[in-house]
Formats: structure tokens, sequence, C-alpha cells
């Protein structure tokens, strides 16, 4: 697999076809966007030290569902060690299992509000 041209990381072999940050150069498509959600998208993509922060946060999702293995992670337990709000983490999450670099492991655990939750692994671990 390449490397990202953006930001230069090279994923994991086995973590599918696609590269894992290509958000980092696909322009916006939906011209009823608002400026707001424009501005913010170019915030997060353009750093002052040439990463992305979109491409980031992916990376440190995938990386942290790698650090705990088959035991996996909920969004919650990957939000709380990553110190990074759903609205971050959950959106990278959902793009990593639409490239099926991460899956539902089929299993749940109970979050702090008592609820179930999908237990998410890295899908070359599954």
């Amino acid at each position: 697999m390449k490397s990202c041209p953006n930001c230069g990381f090279t994923p994991p072999p086995g973590t599918g076809p696609r590269l894992l940050c290509d958000a980092c150069l696909a322009p916006f498509r939906n011209d009823s966007i608002k400026t707001t959600s424009l501005e913010a998208y170019e915030r997060a993509k353009a750093r002052p030290d040439g990463s992305s922060l979109i491409c980031a946060t992916r990376h440190a999702v995938l990386g942290y569902l790698y650090s705990v293995g088959r035991d996996g992670a909920t969004d919650q337990e990957m939000q709380n060690a990553l110190r990074i709000g759903p609205q971050t983490q959950t959106p990278s999450r959902r793009t990593l299992a639409k490239e099926g670099l991460v899956e539902n492991s089929g299993r749940k655990r109970l979050t702090t509000s008592g609820r179930n939750a999908i237990v998410w692994i890295v899908a070359s671990l599954a």
C-alpha cells in the first residue's frame, strides 16, 4: 500500500486497498455545505506543520485499536483513551470501517451510562 501523499503515513500491511487518509486530499463535492463547515474542514485539513488533523485523528484511532488488540474498544473507550470528543472520533472510526480497516467484533460492552456499545477491532485481527 502507498503512503499518504499529504502526511506520509504508511498503513500497516494488510490494512486494505485504499489509502487510510484519502480525506486529506479529497475535496468537498457537495455545494450545499455551509461556509463555516468548509472553514472548519480547511483548518482541520491543513495544520501549520503540514500534517492533517483529519488524517492524524484516523491514525490515532487505528493506532489505539492496534494497541488494544483483540480486546477492541467501544467508541466511548476510544474517546476516553485518546481524549477526543465523539464528534471527532466517531466520524474517523466510521471512515475506517467503510475502508475495511476496522470492523464490528460482534461483541458489546457497557458504556458509562449502562448502555450496550459495539466493540470495534482492527479488521486484520478478526
